[in-house]
C-alpha cells in the first residue's frame, strides 16, 4: 500500500543490479482498502511497517513521531492510525517516483 503499488515497478534485481529485469507501468489510480491488510501474514505486515518507518524517517520529525507513537496501532491494523499514516506515506512515495521513476538515484 505504501511502496510498490505507488511506483508501478514490476522489476526485479539480478546480479546485484537493481530493477534490471521487468518494466515500469504507472497505475492510473491506487485503491487503498485497509481491510485487505487483515488477510496478510504477520511477516508481511512487519515488512510494510518497515516501509512506513523508512518514509517517516525521510519525511520529517513530526511524522516520524506520529509513526513512532502509533506503531503498535499500525501493526494491530487500527483503522484510525492507518488513516493518519498511509495517505502520508503514499504522498512521500509519489514524490520520490515523480523525481526518480526508476529509483536509480
Amino acid at each position: 500500500m505504501v511502496d510498490s503499488s505507488i511506483g508501478g515497478k514490476t522489476g526485479i534485481n539480478l546480479n546485484k543490479r537493481k530493477n534490471i529485469v521487468g518494466a515500469f507501468y504507472q497505475p492510473k489510480f491506487v485503491l487503498v482498502d485497509y481491510s485487505f491488510l487483515s488477510t496478510l501474514p504477520r511477516r508481511e505486515l512487519i515488512s510494510g511497517a518497515g516501509e512506513i518507518i523508512k518514509d517517516a524517517y525521510l519525511a520529517d520529525k513530526h511524522f516520524y513521531s506520529l509513526v513512532s507513537d502509533t506503531f503498535n496501532d499500525i501493526l494491530e491494523l487500527n483503522e484510525d492510525a492507518l488513516e493518519k499514516i498511509i495517505p502520508v506515506c503514499i504522498g512521500i512515495k509519489a514524490n520520490i517516483i515523480t523525481d526518480d521513476e526508476k529509483e536509480s538515484g
